[in-house]
């Protein structure tokens, strides 16, 4: 699973270079240090000499999470990792309830706060027991509250939780909303095909809406 932020030209272009230099279907398990450890230095000559120029300012981060095919005791190995342009040198996350950010929502004033391990551990760790993955909705749910109370123009109302197992994998749409002096981020139904994942289909959508593509950023 990736996800970008920057220029959402260049997000969609550098994450479908990356699948066609992995082979990778949606579904599959990687070895994603092994993977990444190479295909950054793709990802540099890719963006220093095809992405033009004019696009570059805007930037461009990439966040990975996958699965290993290869098990410890307890289960199989998870990883993820962030990349920045110009270099895109991995940047691994720890494992173990490690928190990592990319875009404009790591400089907010509650940033801080998520990325400390031990507040990490001993408040959204909990949401695992007896329910894999719901450590991923209770973040979702504090950040929809942060958010709140300190609004972030460039964040969206829209929260997507992604959350990766050894056979499947499903990304849950959250939309925040306000009810008296609580904030809840209530699950949407998507219908097939509103989710986005590639360049043609975001400029299709853009052009319906009278938006200019080229110029969205995230």
């Amino acid at each position: 699973m990736a996800g970008f932020a920057g220029s959402v030209w260049v997000g969609f272009w550098m994450l479908a270079a990356m699948r066609r230099q992995w082979r990778a279907d949606v579904g599959e398990l990687y070895r994603v240090p092994y993977m990444a450890g190479h295909w950054y230095r793709f990802a540099r000559w890719f963006y220093g000499t095809v992405i033009p120029s004019s696009v570059k300012p805007y930037g461009c981060e990439l966040m990975i999470a996958g699965v290993s095919p290869f098990q410890h005791a307890f289960g199989f190995h998870s990883h993820a990792l962030s990349m920045r342009a110009p270099d895109f040198t991995p940047n691994f996350i720890k494992p173990g309830g490690t928190w990592g950010s990319i875009g404009s929502g790591a400089k907010h004033n509650w940033a801080p706060h998520f990325a400390d391990n031990n507040a990490f551990m001993t408040v959204f760790a909990h949401g695992e027991v007896m329910n894999p993955g719901g450590s991923a909705a209770m973040v979702a749910h504090s950040v929809a509250h942060t958010l709140e109370q300190e609004p972030m123009d460039s964040v969206s109302p829209i929260i997507q939780v992604g959350i990766i197992r050894a056979a499947d994998h499903e990304i849950k749409i959250l939309r925040r909303q306000h009810q008296g002096a609580w904030t809840i981020a209530q699950e949407e139904a998507v219908q097939t095909g509103q989710l986005i994942t590639d360049w043609n289909s975001f400029r299709a959508a853009a052009g319906e809406a009278g938006l200019d593509a080229e110029a969205a950023v995230t």
